[in-house]
């Protein structure tokens, strides 16, 4: 789990950095997607990370000017390669800010998000409501600092 916490760790340290600087951190080539882009934001994708194979694909969304910020990096989990568990997820950074579990109306796909609050934004944890406790996917949202 070590690896895998480095790369969030540096995920949240160079959150403002360009895609093309973002991805070479995160071992993954990203590449600009006009289906997940629109007039608010631009988004780019990548697949598994060379870094650490547990990080199946990235996503980074970042808004255009002119629009209230909403910028994101994802990082999304394969399971399979390797649990990271929610004590893992304690154990680095604490307790959690905020716990946000699906509402029965939500489809059973939705995850239970563990965030943490900070100055520049938030770092979440999700985590499917199977029987593993893996965690599935790392959002890191913030606004840039322009």
């Amino acid at each position: 789990t070590a690896p895998f916490f480095s790369l969030v760790d540096e995920l949240v340290m160079n959150r403002e950095r360009k895609p093309p600087v973002l991805g070479e951190g995160l071992g993954v080539e990203l590449h600009h997607s006009e289906k997940g882009s629109n007039q608010n934001s631009v988004v780019y994708e990548g697949g598994r990370s060379t870094r650490v194979p547990a990080v199946k694909s990235v996503v980074v969304r970042l808004t255009r000017a002119g629009v209230p910020e909403n910028n994101l990096l994802a990082l999304v989990v394969d399971s399979a390669q390797s649990c990271i568990s929610l004590k893992d997820v304690t154990s680095r950074y604490g307790n959690f800010s905020d716990v946000r579990v699906p509402t029965p109306r939500q489809p059973p796909t939705a995850p239970t998000l563990y965030t943490y609050r900070h100055p520049w934004g938030t770092l979440a944890f999700a985590v499917p409501r199977n029987k593993d406790g893996c965690v599935s996917m790392v959002r890191v949202e913030f606004v840039s600092a322009r």
